[in-house]
């Protein structure tokens, strides 16, 4: 005959299979956290370059559509060159100059890119958004 205790034989995982587990996990975390931050922060100041360069393309587009008229266009203007909403840096800064086309688009955020109109060089690698160039 079976003792009581035999039957009622309850299967599972031991205490040190679940700390390895977690041990496992914990260091798996702490490997991809620190890198999806920083991808994150890549993305968003290519995002941001981006934004001033749309920017900066929509003012040239508005000077050579309309050379006669003041050198200060309004929203509603550019959107018609941008083809989309005013766009918004994503860091929480704010695009300045962005109606002056006496000046180049700054934001608020991360400084002055390195802007010079019809220069195929990309704004990350002259020096803008420093977090958005892979270490």
């Amino acid at each position: 005959m079976k003792k009581k205790s035999d039957s009622y034989k309850i299967s599972g995982f031991t205490i040190v299979e679940t700390l390895l587990s977690l041990l496992c996990v914990s260091l798996l975390m702490g490997i991809a956290v620190p890198d999806c931050l920083d991808y994150f922060k890549r993305t968003n100041g290519l995002s941001c370059s981006n934004n001033i360069k749309n920017i900066q393309a929509a003012k040239d587009a508005w000077i050579k559509e309309y050379p006669e008229t003041p050198i200060i266009p309004q929203e509603s203007d550019l959107v018609l060159f941008l083809k989309m909403p005013i766009p918004t840096c994503p860091h929480g800064g704010n695009y300045l100059h962005m109606l002056d086309c006496n000046q180049v688009t700054t934001c608020s955020f991360n400084g002055t890119p390195n802007y010079e109109p019809n220069n195929a060089t990309p704004l990350e690698e002259n020096g803008f958004h420093d977090m958005a160039i892979p270490k």
